[in-house]
């Protein structure tokens, strides 16, 4: 019997030592594994495989061969697995051939047989993966495996949960990130829309408050007043009537050419804050029709009443000719 390696070089009687052996009782096994060996001058480790050899050879031959282990893992290289990660190939009957570290890129000859549940699951399906306790290093580690069709192996890829945390961590802190980022464009956008919003509900509010005010004084002005009178005009179908006044200033012409349109205005400031002082009372309603002509309608007088009419235009009389 000669061995030869996979380059066709002839090897060291020695190595037939690691060949499988097969006896009377592994009939029903045409594929037996060896434990794994380097070879003289070869860094590679290779694999010792005894495979039933067919009839015509003779009853009990059998042909043996040198697989190079990294061939058997070469797959593993597409799998693209994480660094820390670790493939490792095994029998069917549970017996460890070799395991490699990826990170390391380091193999690891035969060790311990493979659980029995894990032999259980890889004979139920051909492929599938669970969650177990690393033999390495004991950490939680998940796995994948996967049968070979043509040969009784099985493989499986390993993966700590910590190396899935952290490349998880890793992939996703970018989209968070930008995420984070959306979200805060999305509340400084928020934001900026409510206060236009409110800038938009206050422009709103100043324009109805002017469409019916003199912004002068505040008052209600020439539109609003004579709606106001229009409005009880409508209501005086029972009889009742109000009292309606006209106000100007004397020789408020003068206070403007004298000291200016700016004391004018604060002439009718002052006017308009003592009339909204005597507006508080009851039936009584205060506006600016135009330059010095002020109008109050008093509802809660009757024209009639002329004792009454009296004695409210001299109340008027002394809010107004207070001093300024």
């Amino acid at each position: 019997v000669a061995l030869v390696d996979s380059q066709g070089r002839a090897q060291h009687p020695l190595a037939l030592r690691s060949l499988p052996r097969r006896r009377a009782a592994d009939a029903g096994e045409h594929v037996r594994f060896g434990a794994l060996l380097q070879l003289r001058g070869d860094a590679a480790g290779y694999l010792p495989v005894a495979i039933a050899a067919p009839r015509a050879l003779g009853d009990g031959a059998v042909v043996y061969a040198l697989v190079p282990a990294r061939r058997l893992l070469g797959a593993a290289a597409s799998l693209k697995v994480l660094p820390g990660s670790l493939v490792t190939l095994f029998t069917r009957t549970g017996q460890r051939l070799l395991r490699q570290l990826v990170a390391d890129d380091v193999l690891q000859a035969n060790g311990k047989p493979a659980p029995g549940w894990v032999l259980a699951r890889a004979g139920a399906a051909s492929a599938g993966t669970f969650a177990s306790v690393s033999t390495v290093d004991g950490r939680p580690t998940l796995y994948a495996f996967s049968t070979a069709a043509a040969l009784p192996l099985v493989v499986t890829a390993g993966v700590p949960e910590s190396v899935l945390r952290r490349e998880w961590l890793a992939r996703a802190t970018a989209p968070f990130l930008v995420l984070a980022a959306g979200l805060a464009g999305i509340g400084v956008f928020a934001r900026r829309l409510r206060g236009a919003i409110g800038e938009q509900r206050a422009y709103l509010t100043t324009q109805e408050f002017l469409a019916s005010h003199d912004p002068l004084t505040g008052l209600p002005n020439r539109y609003a007043f004579l709606e106001h009178v229009e409005r009880l005009i409508r209501r005086s179908a029972d009889g009742r009537g109000f009292v309606l006044m006209l106000l100007d200033v004397n020789r408020f012409k003068d206070v403007n050419d004298t000291l200016g349109h700016a004391a004018g205005d604060a002439v009718l400031q002052a006017l308009g804050e003592r009339l909204v002082q005597l507006s508080g009372t009851d039936g009584v309603y205060v506006g600016r029709l135009g330059g010095d002509e002020l109008a109050l309608c008093v509802t809660s007088l009757d024209a009639a009443d002329e004792p009454a009419v009296a004695a409210f235009c001299n109340t008027l009389h002394g809010v107004l000719g207070a001093p300024l």
